[in-house]
């Protein structure tokens, strides 16, 4: 940095007229791209380009090739918004979804520009603690060419959590609880003709089954019809050494509604399986019993059943709609100078594949405590947004599952309980990912585990994740069918594109981005 410097200036181009913005290699090209930037009041000429570019030969002499680009700085209001909102994402994560455009005012005295950031008290106290009006007025000095002033105004009357609580209770019927009543409400299951069969009376109100807990519960019952009757025999396994051998039964069936289907399961004795023989295929019953999750299989144990006649046929999921706003995360946009052919075919239009006249992509990766998404959680999501062949935004957040996250998770992930210990929920999370992906067309690297842990969470949550899916792993194997396998990192490698901090959610969306912007 500091030879080229000297070179600048020894050329007449002092660092307040020509200014290195960023350097990207392509390995695939063994080229480097330098990206130039010069004030709007003392804009570089041809030949003064010309000059700069022929200057840098002696510093990649024998190393690779080179290439320049040069852009002009211009400074507006939504430039300005914009690089501060940069400057944030990337220096004060935690604060970038906190101070917003909405929050950011300009004025001019003299040569200087004057920055106000209006927020409140807490923010303020830790933005004076960190050095960031120093931080901040240099990052908008170097990228402008001018003076900036930096004013920290603690002047609203909430602080952030009062804002996310706020909005929270904006939109009622838009509720997780207000959805969940409301089923409650007009989803009543009418039964006729009920006698007990086995075991005691049922006395507690039947619910349907998409309704029933998926975790270890009271007793609950539900209704619906049988199928799928397995009586499967085996040896009891235990440590009393009289049982060895003994044999045992498993008896089972299915149980359909309008809602969904769980697997109904007892050990009964000989007795209790004569009486359990009668049942038939097709018969609507009301069960009581237990849910649990064994193994990866939701089950119903069964204590007791009804014969009866259903007369409710129809089952009704509200879903939710997207907020207004996001609440806990906030997408940001997407800023750095990339090496993508754009910049070395001058004034030329880049050629866009006619796919994306008609889709917007949004290519995401969770991480996760681990594969079942009927028992495993989400610690953190990554997704980009692709408009026009064209990365514009991003969405990420680490995920605090509630639970502690294993050593193996850890050292395959990174990521640990202490960091995701001050981590927004799933249910704070998801519904500004919803907001994030509507409307698009969904694409993730092997798609098919992704998007099972989106419809276990949407079918909790109340969101209908019904978009279009593509599957980018698929369309790998379609376009390059010559790889000798197709995980991410040897597809990214073949293609030239770098993955940094693989198995990190963001990291490796933005990789399987750039991969389906180069396959489709």
């Amino acid at each position: 940095m500091l030879q080229l410097r000297q070179i600048l200036n020894n050329e007449g181009f002092p660092d307040n007229k020509v200014r290195l913005h960023d350097v990207n290699y392509s390995k695939s090209k063994d080229e480097c791209t330098l990206n130039f930037i010069y004030p709007e009041a003392n804009k570089l000429s041809d030949d003064e380009k010309e000059t700069i570019t022929k200057s840098l030969a002696p510093i990649f002499r024998d190393v690779c090739k080179y290439s320049t680009n040069y852009h002009c700085s211009v400074l507006d209001t939504d430039n300005l918004c914009d690089a501060i909102q940069m400057f944030l994402m990337d220096e004060y994560k935690a604060l970038s979804s906190v101070i917003t455009k909405n929050d950011l005012s300009f004025s001019k005295i003299d040569s200087k520009i004057i920055v106000d950031i209006s927020c409140d008290e807490i923010t303020a106290n830790i933005l004076g603690a960190k050095g960031f009006i120093e931080n901040l007025s240099n990052y908008l000095s170097n990228k402008f060419f001018l003076q900036f002033d930096i004013n920290i105004n603690p002047n609203k009357a909430t602080t952030y959590e009062d804002l996310t609580q706020n909005t929270k209770k904006q939109d009622t019927k838009n509720s997780l609880a207000w959805i969940l009543s409301e089923e409650d409400r007009i989803n009543k299951i009418e039964v006729a003709e009920v006698q007990t069969f086995y075991g005691k009376p049922i006395d507690i109100e039947p619910v349907f089954i998409a309704q029933l807990p998926h975790s270890d519960s009271e007793n609950v019952a539900c209704v619906g019809t049988v199928s799928r009757i397995s009586t499967v025999k085996y040896q009891k396994k235990t440590a009393n050494q009289e049982d060895v051998g003994v044999e045992k039964i498993r008896y089972s069936f299915t149980l359909s509604d309008p809602s969904g289907k769980v697997n109904v399961v007892m050990f009964p004795n000989d007795k209790d399986l004569e009486r359990l023989s009668l049942i038939q295929e097709g018969q609507e019953v009301m069960v009581m019993g237990l849910t649990s999750t064994y193994n990866g299989n939701f089950n119903l144990r069964v204590k007791s059943i009804s014969l009866c006649k259903i007369l409710t046929k129809d089952w009704q999921y509200i879903y939710r709609s997207a907020n207004d706003d996001y609440v806990f995360v906030r997408p940001n946009p997407i800023y750095e100078v990339t090496q993508m052919d754009l910049f070395s075919m001058g004034n030329a239009k880049p050629s866009i594949s006619e796919y994306w006249n008609n889709h917007t992509v949004v290519m995401f990766d969770l991480e996760t405590t681990g594969l079942d998404p009927n028992s495993c959680q989400i610690i953190e999501i990554g997704a980009v947004k692709i408009v026009n062949g064209a990365c514009v935004e991003t969405f990420q957040t680490l995920v605090n599952p509630k639970e502690p996250i294993s050593a193996e998770i850890t050292n395959i992930t990174h990521i640990t309980d202490e960091m995701v210990a001050d981590a927004p929920t799933i249910d704070e999370v998801m519904p500004d990912f919803y907001k994030f992906v509507e409307g698009t067309t969904l694409s993730a690297y092997n798609i098919s585990f992704d998007s099972q842990f989106l419809k276990v969470i949407g079918q909790k949550l109340r969101f209908r994740f019904d978009n279009e899916q593509i599957d980018a792993l698929d369309l790998a194997r379609r376009k390059i069918p010559s790889l000798h396998n197709y995980k991410l990192g040897t597809v990214v490698k073949a293609l030239g594109i770098v993955l940094n901090d693989a198995h990190r959610a963001l990291a490796d969306a933005v990789a399987a981005a750039k991969v389906f912007i180069k396959l489709i």
